[in-house]
């Protein structure tokens, strides 16, 4: 079953048709592809342009384009979608749960020496009315954009950072999961603990993962305060068997922009802590479900990664 969809985008009159084209992706059967020691039966086309990220379970086509006409604001733009419905055994090694639920090719336009580039990237297999679709082909048209006349400061300045008062302490992690921050931790920091109302303890940070590419992309612009769990708190006293717990992101997570695990300008994931003068962020008591589940699972999927970052490229 093939499908024809047409999506019609409209644009300001300034706008300037710089490049139209075509994708045709032709294809195969399943193919084996070797990923070091790891062995993957994989969808396959006669062409160029898959590519399949183990920690997602995801494949992803990519073509590049290039215009001297483009520029940072070109936009893009498709039309002609054609589709058709596959078994789920087609997908290979490609993980369901992770398929998008719609066709959305996405645009990335860069300038090397003074010619510009473009990539049309997007994800061949997507879910429609339930069932597993992949692409065929579509034509697509890439606006140049037009250019702006001068740049608009978007700079939102911290007035108050929480770190323009009190005092502050601070400890890493390297990778996610739950910590136990006692009394004895706390002081090994240099914090003062004896005598303090132990709910007024804060802990703040942003985790280990890596900043945005795109700074059209939201990113806190000061420390996030965590929730946390206090355990024995509660009397406010900070007694010898008081501790707490919270949820610390380390290094260990996929960054799609950079397609890695690892952080590459860091090893250590930063938090901190304080004692300030009002009660601490706390994690919130949830309900238990009292009805009867209408869902048991048995088994899930999941994945380990081993990504060692030992040699340069580059020399």
């Amino acid at each position: 079953m093939k499908k024809y969809i047409h999506c019609w985008i409209f644009l300001m009159s300034t706008a300037i048709w710089s490049q139209t084209g075509s994708i045709t992706l032709n294809w195969g059967t399943l193919k084996a592809e070797q990923f070091g020691e790891l062995v993957y039966q994989l969808p396959s086309i006669d062409q160029r342009g898959l590519t399949f990220v183990e920690g997602t379970g995801q494949m992803f086509f990519v073509s590049e384009v290039t215009n001297p006409n483009l520029n940072k604001n070109s936009l893009l733009s498709w039309s002609n979608l054609s589709t058709e419905a596959v078994p789920k055994e087609a997908l290979g090694a490609i993980k369901y749960q992770n398929i998008p639920q719609k066709f959305d090719p996405q645009l990335t336009v860069s300038k090397n020496r003074n010619e510009w580039t473009a990539a049309v990237r997007f994800n061949p297999f997507f879910k429609e009315n339930g069932q597993i679709v992949r692409v065929n082909s579509f034509q697509y048209a890439i606006q140049s954009g037009a250019a702006k006349n001068s740049l608009t400061n978007n700079v939102f300045p911290i007035q108050n950072s929480v770190l323009a008062s009190g005092e502050w302490f601070r400890f890493y992690v390297t990778t996610s999961g739950i910590y136990k921050i006692s009394k004895e931790f706390l002081r090994s920091l240099g914090m003062t603990v004896d005598g303090i109302d132990p709910r007024n303890i804060a802990i703040y940070g942003s985790g280990g993962r890596m900043l945005p590419l795109s700074n059209a992309d939201y990113y806190p612009f000061d420390l996030t305060e965590n929730a946390i769990m206090g355990i024995g708190e509660s009397d406010g006293s900070f007694d010898g068997g008081d501790y707490f717990y919270f949820y610390a992101e380390g290094l260990d997570h996929w960054d799609e922009d950079n397609q890695t695990h690892l952080n590459l300008f860091s090893d250590k994931a930063y938090y901190y802590v304080t004692n300030q003068a009002v009660p601490g962020k706390r994690m919130a008591a949830l309900n238990q479900p009292s009805s009867s589940p209408i869902q048991t699972y048995t088994s899930f999927d999941d994945y380990r990664f081993h990504e060692v970052d030992l040699s340069n490229i580059g020399k």
